[in-house]
Protein backbone atom coordinates (compact mmCIF):
# COMPACT_ATOMS: atom_id res chain seq x y z
CA UNK A 1 0.00 0.00 0.00
CA UNK A 2 0.97 4.08 -0.18
CA UNK A 3 0.71 6.00 2.39
CA UNK A 4 -2.01 8.59 1.96
CA UNK A 5 0.38 11.54 3.42
CA UNK A 6 4.07 10.69 2.27
CA UNK A 7 3.54 8.10 -0.71
CA UNK A 8 5.97 5.57 0.85
CA UNK A 9 4.74 2.17 -0.13
CA UNK A 10 4.74 -0.28 2.67
CA UNK A 11 3.01 -3.27 4.63
CA UNK A 12 1.34 -2.85 8.02
CA UNK A 13 -0.16 -0.52 10.14
CA UNK A 14 2.20 2.37 9.99
CA UNK A 15 3.76 4.57 7.38
CA UNK A 16 7.27 3.39 8.04
CA UNK A 17 8.56 6.96 7.08
CA UNK A 18 5.78 9.59 8.46
CA UNK A 19 3.93 7.43 11.13
CA UNK A 20 0.99 8.08 9.71
CA UNK A 21 -1.34 4.89 10.55
CA UNK A 22 -3.05 3.02 7.28
CA UNK A 23 -4.81 -0.27 6.34
CA UNK A 24 -3.44 -3.46 6.89
CA UNK A 25 -3.36 -5.14 3.65
CA UNK A 26 -5.00 -8.74 3.50
CA UNK A 27 -2.82 -11.76 5.19
CA UNK A 28 -1.81 -13.87 2.37
CA UNK A 29 0.49 -16.41 2.69
CA UNK A 30 2.88 -18.77 0.08
CA UNK A 31 2.23 -18.50 -3.32
CA UNK A 32 -0.87 -16.38 -2.91
CA UNK A 33 1.26 -14.01 -1.14
CA UNK A 34 4.16 -14.03 -3.96
CA UNK A 35 1.52 -13.25 -6.45
CA UNK A 36 -0.08 -10.66 -4.25
CA UNK A 37 3.21 -8.53 -3.23
CA UNK A 38 4.10 -8.53 -6.95
CA UNK A 39 0.98 -7.14 -7.96
CA UNK A 40 1.91 -4.74 -5.51
CA UNK A 41 5.41 -4.32 -7.15
CA UNK A 42 7.58 -5.36 -3.90
CA UNK A 43 10.11 -8.38 -3.94
CA UNK A 44 10.65 -10.22 -1.18
CA UNK A 45 13.98 -8.16 -0.48
CA UNK A 46 11.99 -5.32 -0.55
CA UNK A 47 9.23 -6.81 1.70
CA UNK A 48 12.31 -7.82 4.00
CA UNK A 49 13.34 -4.61 4.29
CA UNK A 50 9.82 -3.13 5.09
CA UNK A 51 9.39 -5.49 7.71
CA UNK A 52 12.51 -4.98 9.39
CA UNK A 53 11.99 -1.17 9.47
CA UNK A 54 8.49 -2.13 10.73
CA UNK A 55 9.94 -4.15 13.64
CA UNK A 56 12.73 -1.02 14.37
CA UNK A 57 9.57 0.59 14.55
CA UNK A 58 7.45 -1.29 16.82
CA UNK A 59 10.52 -2.63 18.98
CA UNK A 60 12.74 0.93 19.46
CA UNK A 61 15.83 -0.08 17.74
CA UNK A 62 17.97 1.01 14.69
CA UNK A 63 17.85 -0.56 11.29
CA UNK A 64 19.77 1.13 8.77
CA UNK A 65 18.80 0.05 4.91
CA UNK A 66 20.16 0.08 2.55
CA UNK A 67 23.81 0.03 3.88
CA UNK A 68 26.51 -1.18 1.42
CA UNK A 69 30.55 -2.17 1.84
CA UNK A 70 32.57 -1.75 -0.97
CA UNK A 71 34.60 -5.00 -2.24
CA UNK A 72 37.44 -4.52 -5.00
CA UNK A 73 35.31 -3.37 -7.66
CA UNK A 74 32.27 -3.63 -6.12
CA UNK A 75 29.56 -2.26 -3.72
CA UNK A 76 27.69 -4.94 -1.70
CA UNK A 77 24.13 -4.02 -1.13
CA UNK A 78 23.18 -5.78 2.07
CA UNK A 79 19.72 -5.94 3.16
CA UNK A 80 20.51 -4.10 6.29
CA UNK A 81 22.42 -3.31 9.01
CA UNK A 82 21.44 -3.19 12.95
CA UNK A 83 24.20 -1.61 14.41
CA UNK A 84 22.99 -2.18 18.34
CA UNK A 85 22.87 -6.18 17.82
CA UNK A 86 25.71 -8.75 17.23
CA UNK A 87 28.82 -7.25 17.41
CA UNK A 88 30.38 -4.05 18.46
CA UNK A 89 30.05 -3.05 14.62
CA UNK A 90 26.61 -4.28 14.49
CA UNK A 91 24.76 -7.13 12.24
CA UNK A 92 24.50 -7.23 8.60
CA UNK A 93 21.52 -8.86 6.94
CA UNK A 94 22.61 -10.59 4.13
CA UNK A 95 19.95 -12.09 1.60
CA UNK A 96 20.78 -16.34 1.73
CA UNK A 97 19.01 -16.51 -1.92
CA UNK A 98 22.03 -13.70 -3.70
CA UNK A 99 23.71 -16.55 -5.24
CA UNK A 100 27.23 -14.07 -4.15
CA UNK A 101 26.06 -14.44 -0.36
CA UNK A 102 29.26 -16.20 0.34
CA UNK A 103 30.87 -12.78 -0.64
CA UNK A 104 28.84 -10.95 1.52
CA UNK A 105 29.68 -13.26 4.17
CA UNK A 106 33.76 -12.72 3.54
CA UNK A 107 33.03 -8.89 3.50
CA UNK A 108 31.28 -8.31 6.60
CA UNK A 109 33.33 -11.18 8.48
CA UNK A 110 36.55 -8.94 7.35
CA UNK A 111 35.30 -5.57 8.40
CA UNK A 112 34.38 -6.63 12.08
CA UNK A 113 30.49 -6.88 11.87
CA UNK A 114 28.34 -9.78 12.48
CA UNK A 115 26.00 -11.06 10.14
CA UNK A 116 23.19 -13.33 9.63
CA UNK A 117 22.25 -14.69 6.51
CA UNK A 118 17.99 -15.42 5.90
CA UNK A 119 15.68 -16.27 3.13
CA UNK A 120 13.60 -13.76 1.83
CA UNK A 121 9.90 -14.19 2.04
CA UNK A 122 6.63 -12.76 2.18
CA UNK A 123 5.89 -14.15 5.78
CA UNK A 124 4.15 -11.51 7.35
CA UNK A 125 6.26 -9.35 10.41
CA UNK A 126 6.11 -11.50 13.47
CA UNK A 127 7.09 -9.47 16.76
CA UNK A 128 7.82 -12.53 18.93
CA UNK A 129 9.88 -13.82 16.27
CA UNK A 130 12.03 -10.75 15.44
CA UNK A 131 12.69 -10.67 19.45
CA UNK A 132 13.53 -14.15 19.47
CA UNK A 133 16.25 -13.26 16.83
CA UNK A 134 17.15 -9.91 18.53
CA UNK A 135 17.44 -11.67 21.61
CA UNK A 136 20.13 -14.57 20.46
CA UNK A 137 22.05 -12.06 18.55
CA UNK A 138 22.54 -10.38 21.64
CA UNK A 139 22.58 -6.38 22.63
CA UNK A 140 25.81 -4.33 21.85
CA UNK A 141 24.32 -0.65 22.06
CA UNK A 142 24.72 1.05 25.00
CA UNK A 143 23.59 -0.17 28.49
CA UNK A 144 21.36 2.99 28.70
CA UNK A 145 19.35 2.64 25.49
CA UNK A 146 18.50 -1.40 25.87
CA UNK A 147 14.81 -2.05 24.78
CA UNK A 148 12.62 -3.16 27.95
CA UNK A 149 11.78 -6.30 25.86
CA UNK A 150 15.57 -7.22 25.59
CA UNK A 151 16.40 -10.37 27.68
CA UNK A 152 19.23 -11.82 26.13
CA UNK A 153 20.29 -15.08 24.53
CA UNK A 154 18.61 -18.42 26.29
CA UNK A 155 20.65 -20.77 28.14
CA UNK A 156 19.43 -23.18 24.83
CA UNK A 157 21.52 -20.86 22.66
CA UNK A 158 24.63 -20.13 24.54
CA UNK A 159 25.38 -23.54 25.13
CA UNK A 160 24.79 -24.29 21.16
CA UNK A 161 21.87 -26.63 21.56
Amino acid sequence: MKCNTCRTQFYGNVCPSCGKPGDELPDITGVAAEIGFALFGMTAREYAIQKWREASQDLCFQFISPFTLPDSDYTLAYVGLLPEFGSSRGTLIIDYDDSQYKKFIRVASERGYGYSYMSMSYEPYNREVIIDVLNDWGWCGSPDSKPSWYTGPSEENEDGV
